[in-house]
């Protein structure tokens, strides 16, 4: 299996070592679909909000799928990952708030929803006379918050649930103290921006003079408007604190008077002449931070903590936006590097040590394990698995080096890195086991308890971690590789040569090899059992019974058109078999299961009918990794369940033309299924042979559809294809008709 950029991996089968015990293992979470747990790290892809209060954090993804944009949740009371329904185009003028243990607010096109069970259900009506406008959201408490346009304020009083016209000329407050006062800046012309304050909710506001720089008589004058405000925060015991130029204004009044504090520059800007306010956050309890950025180079940020009186200890840069202090010494915020995607940090100790990632654009996609191990990397952990996702554990990933494929060897992890290390994880700690650099390592197998590793300049098995010597053999001499896989005894390795491939096996650990062969176009191979594997060549399953010494082929996974998978940012062609009979097919064409050996094949149902980088099969469960959110969702019963049933027959006789080609008119029947989702009609050429797409269709209300379809002198009949639906309300499993043979 293979890695890309953007989210984690995973990688099932069976037969591993235990995984040893972890840092954590919570249980899984929630999910918007019907059916579906998280056992594994929560994700939404590329980030685009956030918001925090209390335990509870919120953050939204950026990509649009269906009207829907991926929500992850995490709190106190239950975590809960999936994708929520929005009526606006993208992600960016969307606003979210945690207001509650339970309770988020959601801004949307002039419609502020609700939800009071962290993401699953919403309610909410669109605003009284709003024009269509981005909305902001203010949170004063769980209970009050304020909704703006540039034009037009709303307030509620009930968590949501009702929202009433505030203020029908303006926009509401930036930081709300309660209901009633509240505070924000507005252009000042030249002179800045000013400072207002109301007392009445949003419905009036007055302009508040603030101490500027002091004159030559020391003095700090009180003045209208100042060149800069930054940051509007209340303290733990209700002082309101403001940045200011290189100073922060604090009121104890409720912003009605301020004195002010000159921010002094932190030790980690040396040379600077000056610094300016960039934001202030204050905690539910203790102090604030102060983030700030050196004058005339804004590049260069800091941060120092502020007791409401004095500065105190220089901390790390705040985040960059919608930064937030949900508890003591807790912060939160979104990141926007300019050579990186956006990231989602916190601190818990306001910065003191650095900021950790919660989500990030930037996770990879692919597996990181070997067949034999679900390995999924998600914001520096690695999430593991040795019983196919039943059981969980998660430990540290190193800051370096870059951990590029992970197997379980004598009951401990093993990664290979991109430093050409071997490293073995012993206490939490991944240590280097071994050097093996010097054949350019590519992969890494495990032959029973023996670490096999492949490169471009031979093989290298691992019995002696303090002399890792390639194996000699003259038929590894002067040969390299790029990919291994190994079950037991056997390994194969294998190389992409020019249009052809070089292919190794052993039978005996990897001491000794031979010469071998592979479909000519394998993408993946597993070897499932002592005497079966499989091969993977794009769309094409071959088959061997005999250990991987020759290869039949067995399926070709059909290409279903516009109502197939949706195979955008699909991974490469992967296998995942967890025994002989059950496995996933990860291909061009989406994600396929079977549960006889490929004999049958049939789409595996995913959230947004996306391909999975990688899925695979428990009992009657089935465990995948969503390519978008990199979140990994497991239905513990999918297989087990009733399908829907498809049916199809002609309507009269099929019209015959010339050269064999033959119109006929195909009535079908798609029972059990929900409503509105696609059927796939292809042209049916005989068993092992490959498909054309004919048609795709909705059916009718009850079920029923009617198309004509034409076919050449070498499709023999016609198929029907549903590939199932993972909804909010429901789950279907994909179906297939039986062949209807047109002469």
């Amino acid at each position: 299996m293979r890695s890309s950029s953007r989210t984690a991996v995973l990688a099932v089968t069976f037969g591993v070592a235990m995984v040893p015990a972890a840092a954590s293992a919570a249980g899984p979470a929630a999910t918007t679909f019907t059916g579906w747990d998280a056992p594994g790290p929560l994700g939404v892809g590329t980030p685009s909000h956030v918001s925090a209060a209390g335990t509870t954090t919120v953050i939204l993804g950026t990509d649009l799928k269906d009207g829907r944009v991926p929500i992850a949740v995490t709190s106190a009371t239950g975590s809960r990952v999936g994708r929520v329904e929005v009526n606006s185009g993208d992600a960016g003028p969307l606003a979210v708030a945690a207001a509650g243990a339970d309770r988020l607010l959601l801004a949307d096109t002039c419609r502020v929803r609700h939800s009071e069970d962290r993401g699953l259900a919403w309610k909410g009506e669109p605003l009284a006379g709003c024009s269509g406008a981005a909305l902001s959201l203010t949170v004063a408490s769980a209970d009050v918050a304020f909704a703006s346009t540039d034009k037009r304020t709303w307030r509620t009083v009930d968590g949501g649930a009702t929202w009433t016209v505030a203020n029908a000329g303006e926009r509401g407050p930036q930081l709300a103290l309660d209901q009633n006062v509240g505070l924000r800046t507005v252009a000042a012309g030249a002179a800045g921006l000013g400072l207002q304050r109301s007392v009445d909710g949003g419905a009036s506001w007055q302009g508040v003079k603030v101490p500027g720089p002091p004159t030559d008589s020391d003095a700090a004058p009180l003045v209208d408007a100042l060149p800069s405000i930054a940051g509007l925060a209340r303290r733990a015991d209700g002082a309101v604190v403001v940045g200011a130029g290189n100073a922060v204004l604090v009121s104890t009044d409720q912003g009605a008077t301020f004195t002010r504090r000159v921010v002094p520059i932190p030790d980690d800007l040396p040379g600077a002449t000056g610094v300016l306010v960039k934001n202030v956050v204050c905690g539910t309890a203790g102090g604030c931070v102060v983030g700030v950025t050196a004058v005339g180079d804004p590049a260069r940020q800091s941060a120092l903590r502020f007791d409401g009186d004095a500065f105190g200890a220089r901390v790390a840069a705040l985040p960059d936006a919608e930064v937030t202090a949900p508890a003591a010494d807790a912060v939160v915020g979104i990141t926007r590097p300019q050579n990186a995607g956006p990231r989602v940090l916190r601190s818990d100790d306001a910065g003191a040590t650095a900021y950790r990632p919660l989500a990030s654009g930037d996770d990879r996609t692919g597996s990181l394990g070997v067949h034999g191990l679900l390995a999924i990397a998600s914001v520096g952990r690695l999430h593991v698995s040795s019983d196919q996702g039943k059981t969980w554990n998660d430990v540290a990933l190193p800051a370096t080096p870059n951990l590029t494929r992970v197997a379980s060897a004598g009951g401990k992890l093993v990664a290979l890195a991109d430093d050409g290390t071997l490293r073995r994880l012993d206490d939490g700690v991944w240590a280097t086991l071994a050097d093996v650099s010097a054949i350019r390592p590519a992969a890494l197998a495990v032959a029973g308890d023996t670490p096999v590793v492949v490169g471009a300049r031979g093989v290298i098995r691992l019995t002696d971690p303090a002399k890792p010597a390639p194996v000699e053999s003259s038929v590894l001499q002067g040969r390299g590789f790029t990919n291994a896989v190994a079950q037991g005894s056997t390994v194969l390795a294998w190389a992409r040569r020019g249009s052809s491939l070089l292919v190794v096996r052993s039978t005996d650990g990897g001491r000794t090899w031979k010469q071998s062969k592979l479909p000519k176009s394998t993408d993946d191979v597993q070897l499932v059992s002592a005497k079966t594997a499989y091969a993977l060549d794009g769309r094409t399953l071959y088959r061997s019974t005999d250990g991987a010494k020759t290869f039949k082929r067995r399926a070709i996974v059909p290409n279903l058109g516009a109502a197939g998978p949706d195979t955008r940012g699909a991974g490469d062609p992967s296998l995942e078999f967890s025994s002989d009979r059950d496995g996933v097919l990860i291909t061009p064409a989406g994600a396929f299961v079977t549960r006889d050996g490929a004999s049958t094949l049939r789409v595996l149902p995913t959230p947004g009918a996306t391909t999975p980088p990688v899925a695979a099969v428990f009992g009657s469960g089935v465990v995948l990794q969503d390519s978008v959110l990199g979140a990994v969702f497991r239905n513990t019963s999918l297989l087990g369940s009733k399908a829907p049933t498809l049916t199809l027959r002609t309507a009269g006789k099929a019209k015959k033309g010339k050269k064999g080609v033959r119109t006929a008119t195909v009535v079908g029947v798609l029972k059990g299924a929900a409503d509105d989702e696609p059927v796939s009609l292809v042209a049916w050429r005989g068993g092992g042979r490959d498909t054309s797409v004919l048609r795709s269709v909705t059916p009718n209300a009850d079920g029923s559809f009617r198309v004509t379809v034409r076919l050449t002198k070498t499709q023999k009949g016609v198929q029907a294809w549903y590939r199932g639906a993972v909804l909010a309300e429901r789950t279907d499993l994909s179906t297939v008709s039986k062949v209807l043979r047109v002469r």
